[in-house]
């Protein structure tokens, strides 16, 4: 289901859900495109909620326009393991919390990383990268990534939420740029 944000020389739609929920898991893929009423709409973003529990989702494809996850677009996917996130530039508060089989992300076009945005995805694994884009990370946004082994953020970034890495207890290696001015209260408690 989708909802239009703009119309004229840009139009625009939103995901906000699906018709029905299925009985087995399956892969969405989000068209770039959709059509009303013989008008062509561009696929801009998932807005707030819009797969949230869905616990049959196992793969999202985006396109390459949808530059944005809304808040708790995806929370509680728990079997969601794949998801392509290299083009999205802003990701919501709680968009993936709980996502627990999540095994890495591509944040390379990022400018913004939502508090709790991926609160305890266990299974995200390794290395973590945060862009120069992205200038800041919100409260919680990794916390309980229990299997993240290392963390680069780049230069650019200014500040690093509370409790963003909590309980993140495989990490064993932080870089930091000189741009951070900031790193929350509890950011790499245990």
């Amino acid at each position: 289901k989708y909802e239009v944000t703009s119309e004229g020389s840009d139009n625009c739609v939103k995901v906000i859900g699906r018709e029905t929920d299925p009985s087995t898991a399956i892969e969405i893929t989000i068209p770039a495109t959709v059509t009303n009423s013989e008008i062509t709409y561009q696929v801009t973003e998932i807005d707030n909620g819009a797969f949230s529990n869905k616990g049959y989702i196992t793969k999202v494809t985006l396109p390459a326009n949808c530059k944005s996850i809304g808040e708790s677009a995806f929370i509680g996917c728990i079997l969601l393991s794949d998801i392509n996130l290299n083009h999205v530039e802003t990701i919501g508060a709680l968009a993936f919390t709980g996502c627990f089989k999540l095994p890495s992300v591509d944040l390379s076009s990022c400018t913004s990383i939502g508090a709790e945005a991926f609160r305890n995805c266990s299974n995200m694994q390794e290395t973590v990268t945060i862009p120069e884009s992205c200038t800041s990370i919100g409260d919680w946004a990794f916390s309980k990534c229990i299997n993240i082994t290392e963390l680069v953020i780049s230069e650019g970034c200014e500040e690093n939420g509370k409790n963003a890495f909590l309980e993140c207890d495989k990490l064993a290696k932080v870089t930091f740029p000189e741009s951070l001015k900031s790193i929350g209260s509890g950011a790499f408690f245990n």
